[in-house]
């Protein structure tokens, strides 16, 4: 999950896409902390309405899991922060995430 990550949300060692809205996500991945999939990246505009609803579209539509899934953002004047958890499946694995668009 964390490659399909830096693609979507653009990390530009490995996105094939720019999502517009912010730009320099570095994605990193964390064994055996609270958030196994930590995003930042600085925003391309101070619209945090657009980046709320980018976030949580790119995860709604390419990396939640089918099985379940929970996500929440909220806004600040300085940064978007969104998190979310998925499960693959019944009794199958976890993934937590932690993004954090900061603000021009």
């Amino acid at each position: 999950m964390e490659m399909d990550f830096c693609a979507f949300l653009g990390d530009p060692a490995f996105a094939n896409e720019d999502p517009g809205l912010w730009h320099g996500m570095k994605v990193t991945r964390h064994e055996g902390s609270e958030w196994l999939i930590m995003g930042r990246a600085h925003g391309r505009t101070a619209d945090t309405i657009k980046i709320e609803n980018a976030l949580a579209e790119i995860w709604e539509s390419r990396l939640r899991y089918e099985y379940r899934e929970a996500h929440t953002s909220n806004a600040s004047g300085e940064a978007v922060h969104f998190q979310a958890v998925t499960q693959t499946a019944p009794g199958g694995m976890w993934v937590t995430v932690d993004v954090w668009v900061t603000l021009h």
